[in-house]
């Protein structure tokens, strides 16, 4: 089964401690209305059968949080997309800002 798939952060930067329901929300309507839009237009030879979603977070809570916002989703919306959230625990990873070769 081929899978499209959009990566994303639920983050908000290093001294910002606080995900609301709205951040979460908005996050997966952004995504999935891109994917959506890519979807569509993508040459039958790229076109893929299943839609994910990869959130990455640093917070367990904000996993909760974004459980939350795609359950308060419209079905239209989420489609036959599936969300995936990984947790990064014991890390600084998600905010690194340099690449390394």
């Amino acid at each position: 089964v081929r899978v499209g798939v959009s990566v994303t952060r639920a983050y908000k930067g290093p001294s910002i401690d606080v995900y609301t329901l709205d951040d979460a929300r908005d996050l997966l309507e952004k995504k999935l209305s891109g994917i959506a839009e890519a979807r569509a237009n993508v040459s039958e030879a790229d076109h893929w059968d299943r839609s994910m979603v990869h959130v990455w977070t640093l917070h367990p809570a904000w996993a909760e949080t974004v459980h939350e916002a795609w359950e308060s989703l419209d079905g239209d919306l989420k489609g036959e997309s599936v969300v995936l959230v990984t947790v990064e625990a014991g890390s600084t990873y998600i905010v690194t800002d340099t690449c390394h070769d």
